[in-house]
């Protein structure tokens, strides 16, 4: 190993030189004008190259200011929002979010507070939240829209995911939300196949939909399915649900094929 290899900062002692946390160091090595690794594997620094950023740096934050814009986007992210979320809320283009989270970020992160930036800066310096977190908030505003009935597309709308990304962060949450049944669900429940589920529901032969989501296909909360069910008298021989009960079951069970 060389001279410089073996003096060289790993991004741990890079954190220590800063007085910031080991998460902030991912930040600050992909910062504009940050030295190129000494070493790749595992990855370097010289430790010259890195004061003399951290000089430069610190004195150019000398004469920056942290806007209000900023500091809306950087408390949106402390509280778990993601850059596509923040953008969507304050209305600007999602890289410029991941810019300013970056340079406002580091700026409160290698820099003492100033007025107006106090309760931010302590959270700031343990590092933003995952990612991939949904705010508790949030999580609550999701449950209740789903328990009112509204469709996956109307509650990213009201929250400012896209749908699928929100499908995938309230699954990585644990939010209890209830089941919806679907013609399939609905089907399996009574014994009967989804099409003539479909049937009756087109015939309005059953308990009306509970809902209707983005793509037109009717739903039902599970409660409301078996209480139209539970009057209904059961086929002796197959099960199914709506069957005319006889005193002595023929051979063949009509229900079978529907």
């Amino acid at each position: 190993m060389g001279v410089v290899e073996a003096a060289a900062w790993t991004t741990g002692e890079i954190a220590d030189r800063l007085a910031v946390a080991p998460a902030w160091v991912e930040v600050v090595v992909e910062a504009p004008a940050f030295p190129s690794p000494a070493a790749v594997d595992p990855p370097r620094w010289s430790p010259v190259e890195v004061i003399v950023w951290e000089r430069r740096y610190r004195a150019a934050l000398d004469g920056s200011r942290v806007r209000d814009i900023d500091l809306r986007m950087l408390a949106l992210r402390l509280a778990g929002f993601p850059a596509s979320a923040i953008a969507g809320r304050v209305g600007v283009h999602v890289q410029t979010v991941r810019t300013r989270l970056r340079d406002v970020g580091l700026r409160l992160a290698l820099a003492p507070p100033r007025s107006g930036e106090g309760r931010s800066w302590p959270r700031v310096r343990a590092g933003y939240p995952p990612d991939t977190a949904l705010p508790g908030a949030t999580g609550q505003r999701v449950a209740a829209l789903w328990r009112a009935g509204a469709s996956w597309s109307a509650i990213a709308a009201a929250t400012g995911y896209p749908p699928a990304q929100l499908k995938v962060r309230v699954a990585r949450a644990g939010l209890d939300l209830p089941p919806r049944w679907y013609p399939p669900q609905v089907g399996d429940y009574l014994g009967r196949s989804r099409s003539h589920i479909y049937g009756r529901s087109r015939r309005m032969s059953m308990c009306p939909a509970d809902g209707v989501d983005e793509r037109g296909r009717r739903w039902w909360w599970p409660q409301t399915v078996t209480a139209w069910a539970a009057p209904l008298p059961r086929c002796p021989i197959c099960g199914a649900k709506g069957g005319a009960a006889r005193p002595a079951p023929p051979p063949a069970c009509r229900h079978a094929g529907g």
